[in-house]
Formats: C-alpha cells, structure tokens, sequence
C-alpha cells in the first residue's frame, strides 16, 4: 500500500521516470568518460531523444558532471533550425 504524499511538497515519480532519469545519468556517465579518455570532444556529441523531458534530465546530467550542455528548445523539433536543413 502507497503511504501518503503531499502533493503541494513532494512530486509523484512514476516507474517510467524513475528509469528515463537513470538512462539519462547512465549515459551522461558515459559521455563523461568517452570525454576523459579524450575519445570525443563536448562539441562533437548530439543527444537524440523521442520526448523533450528525457532531453532535459540528459541536459541536467551533463551539467551535474561539469559538461557543458545546451538545454532543449521549448518549440517543436520539428521546427529547429537544424531539423529544417
């Protein structure tokens, strides 16, 4: 049985976010260390996703590990300048 939560004070994590996060810190950890081996630069590394929330918990992951990151646009993808080329 669930114990209460107060809602005004403590946000409702489902499953599925519980494991997009840890994906997202997953391969954050990844990219870090590809970074640190020297294997790839930050400006050449592109994070693909299918839903904007996951691209800012990657957003955030990076920044957590001292990497650089631009957040996700707030507009469709669709009309981002480098989906339109």
């Amino acid at each position: 049985a669930e114990t209460w939560r107060d809602s005004l004070n403590q946000p409702r994590h489902q499953p599925e976010e519980r494991m997009s996060e840890l994906e997202a810190r997953q391969a954050a950890d990844w990219i870090a260390a590809e970074i640190t081996a020297g294997h790839v630069a930050p400006a050449d590394v592109m994070v693909l996703a299918r839903k904007r929330e996951r691209l800012g918990w990657m957003h955030q992951a990076l920044l957590e590990r001292g990497i650089a990151s631009d957040e996700p646009e707030k507009t469709d993808l669709a009309d981002a300048p480098a989906v339109q080329d």
